[in-house]
């Protein structure tokens, strides 16, 4: 980074230099640096698709989400065509709670990448977040036409299941899918969640047994530490978090 800026001192016009010394700047976590030398980058050339999505990326680093969504927006304006930049565009609103903006721009990364299932699986996530479940239902199956063992399709699956309130069915989806998936945590947390409803006292033992058995899971932990909050246990679930 220091020779680039150096060099760049003398050849200040190089937007490429100014972007692998932002790559440089990001990696080392100096991301006000990194987000200074790719509004320079595109100084040089602002109708750069590929700086305003890097410039995103930074801003996401920062946790500048409303900035992000500028700069992914624009990158997306400038090449409607990448389906990267949607899913970018995406992502953002559907952290800011824009679940329909986020679909309409997996809607249209769908059409550009028809085979890629993750963005059906993004659609029936934000689905469910807003409370169309007939929706979500709809493009789960399609996610999992694709990728008929796509863990997180199973695992909106049987949410879907659990939000109109057929438990059985639920119950059967996740059993299945913890014989299909490499990671059968998130099944085992939800399973947990389906019996919450039938016999809510069961639930802290369920989750410290299974905080024994994966102890340095961030899921089951920050789970557990959630239900010992609920019960006023708040000595074990600040130990839990700090972990």
């Amino acid at each position: 980074a220091e020779i680039i800026e150096k060099a760049l001192q003398i050849w200040e016009d190089e937007p490429e230099w100014h972007t692998f010394a932002a790559m440089m700047y990001q990696d080392a976590g100096n991301y006000s640096k990194a987000a200074e030398h790719l509004e320079d980058a595109l100084r040089i050339s602002p109708k750069s698709a590929h700086h305003w999505q890097l410039l995103g990326d930074v801003k996401l680093l920062e946790k500048d989400y409303h900035a992000a969504k500028d700069y992914f927006g624009k990158a997306s304006d400038l090449f409607p065509e990448n389906p990267e930049a949607l899913d970018s565009l995406a992502q953002i609103n559907q952290q800011l709670g824009e679940h329909q903006i986020a679909i309409q721009c997996w809607q249209k990364a769908a059409q550009l990448e028809p085979e890629n299932p993750e963005y059906y699986v993004s659609i029936a996530d934000s689905c469910l977040a807003k409370g169309d479940i007939d929706m979500a239902t709809q493009v789960i199956s399609q996610a999992l036409k694709k990728c008929p063992d796509h863990p997180k399709a199973l695992l909106l699956k049987a949410e879907a299941e659990m939000a109109i309130d057929n438990p059985n069915l639920a119950r059967l989806t996740i059993q299945a899918a913890k014989t299909a998936v490499a990671d059968p945590i998130p099944f085992d947390l939800l399973l947990i969640e389906l019996d919450h409803r039938s016999n809510p006292h069961g639930t802290l033992t369920a989750l410290q047994n299974l905080a024994d058995t994966h102890p340095e899971n961030s899921l089951v932990l920050n789970q557990l530490a959630d239900y010992q909050i609920e019960a006023r246990e708040f000595e074990k679930a600040e130990k839990n978090l700090q972990y």
